[in-house]
Parts: C-alpha cells; structure tokens; sequence
C-alpha cells in the first residue's frame, strides 16, 4: 500500500483527490496537512511513502518545506502536486532533489499514474512541465557541478556509489533499509541532472565529489 501525506491548503482539493483515489486500492491517503509545518511534524511521526506538496500555501510554502525535508534527511519521496508550472520553480526544485511534479489538472489517470511511478523510485513530471521548462529542468549541462548541495548522508550514499556499491551493500554499510538508500539514490541523480550510474561517477570525480 502506498502511504500518502497530502499538504494543501484548499479542503475542496483534498476532498476531489480523495474521491479519486477512493476506488485505488494501492495507494491511500494516511494524513492531510495545510502547511509546511504541519508537514513537518506529521512527517516526524509517522511514516510515509510520498508527500504531495502543493507549492502555495500559508506560513511555509512547498518550496521551502521541500528544502526542510531534504535537509532533514527525512525518507519521503517529495511529489509537487500545483497550479504552477513556472520554469524557474521547476528548476529550483528539481535541483532540490524533488521526485516529481504535476499539475493540478492532470486527469485522474495520470495523478495515479505519477503516484505509482514515484513509489518505485521514478521521476514524474507532467507534459505540461516538460513544455514549460525544457531549458531549465531538463537540459541543463550535463557534468557541470551547478552548485549541488548535497547533505551529508547523500554524499556518504555518492561515495559508496563511486566505490561500486550496490543498494543493499549501501544499506548494510550506513544502517539504513534499502528504500531509504533507494530514496537517496534518485535524489542524487535528480541533482546531478546524471541518468545512470556512469554517468555518476564520471560526474563526481570531475567535480572532486569523491572523498
């Protein structure tokens, strides 16, 4: 069963995302948040597989609470879920490390379809975005540094990467379960703008990433 936080602000959102997914016995909304607060601290107790994060909400916006919850290391996978399909947001995201980003009016298919393709530890984002932003989220340079921040248990899981680790070696060596390093893993691709783990390690060792 895949565990959904939603964080929106408009109760009539979350009722219509309810109604759909009603009927979708794989995937269930656990708990509703109207801020980046209150998402935060549902986040720190209990556990989900996938936040949906809308980006325009009062006290904490989605960007923001995306940062806290990437600095924070918390194993949530991050789909925005917004009206906004501005390039240069997409593109501040998707350096964050976001799993996917889609607009409010998708169809019912594809907000479920999203939903799967995140869990499994996909990337999604909508065509919509892809026609917004393909300069800025989708072609940047490849092996360029572009001022990756990374935390200090994406760059423990990059260098175990670059030494030809596998996931469940990964998990073994840092103490953590196999989704938690799968989770780090897409965060690292998606910052680094790199498709596979070739591309990877070249990518690090041009930018001195490898301790």
């Amino acid at each position: 069963m895949i565990r959904l936080l939603v964080a929106d602000d408009h109760e009539l959102f979350i009722d219509g995302l309810r109604s759909v997914l009603k009927s979708v016995k794989d995937i269930t909304i656990i708990a509703m948040a109207h801020n980046g607060y209150e998402v935060l601290q549902k986040l720190e107790n209990a556990d989900f597989d996938i936040v949906l994060l809308d980006i325009n909400m009062p006290d904490m916006n989605g960007l923001e609470c995306a940062k806290k919850i990437i600095q924070k290391e918390i194993q949530t996978k991050i789909l925005i879920l917004s009206q906004y399909g501005d390039s240069r947001l997409i593109e501040r995201l998707m350096k964050l490390g976001i799993d996917g980003y889609l607009l409010k009016n998708a169809s019912k298919n594809e907000i479920i379809e999203a939903i799967r393709q995140v869990y499994k530890g996909d990337r999604y984002f909508s065509e919509e975005v892809k026609t917004e932003a393909p300069e800025a989220a989708f072609r940047k340079s490849r092996f360029n540094y572009y001022e990756t921040d990374f935390s200090n248990r994406e760059k423990e899981v990059l260098n175990l990467i670059c030494q030809g680790k596998k996931n469940s070696e990964i998990a073994e060596i840092l103490d953590l379960s196999i989704h938690s390093v799968e989770t780090f893993r897409q965060r690292i691709m998606t910052k680094s703008g790199m498709h596979n783990t070739a591309e990877l390690v070249k990518w690090a060792v041009i930018n001195d990433l490898i301790d």
